[in-house]
């Protein structure tokens, strides 16, 4: 009520809220990236047509603040690439 006012109780209709460290298969998000090692900078360039992008592929791990950087840093490697023919 302090952030939102009185709003909050007649115009939130319904909210959702998820526990992502608890989700199958994304625990990955919660490691510590070694930034700069081999293995992270292969992740970071696309695999033929594939390129990869995820929170654990930016400096903003386990947040959905990194999956957007991470994706953007994708499609603009992507754009670049069909920009350059």
């Amino acid at each position: 009520m302090k952030i939102h006012g009185d709003k909050y109780r007649s115009e939130l209709v319904t909210s959702y809220s998820h526990a992502w460290d608890r989700t199958r298969c994304i625990e990955g998000a919660w490691t510590s990236p070694r930034y700069g090692t081999p293995g992270y900078n292969l992740l970071l360039q696309p695999a033929g047509r594939v390129y990869f992008a995820g929170d654990w592929l930016s400096h903003e791990v386990a947040w959905q603040h990194g999956a957007f950087v991470a994706a953007r840093s994708a499609v603009s490697a992507l754009h670049q690439r069909v920009m350059a023919g």
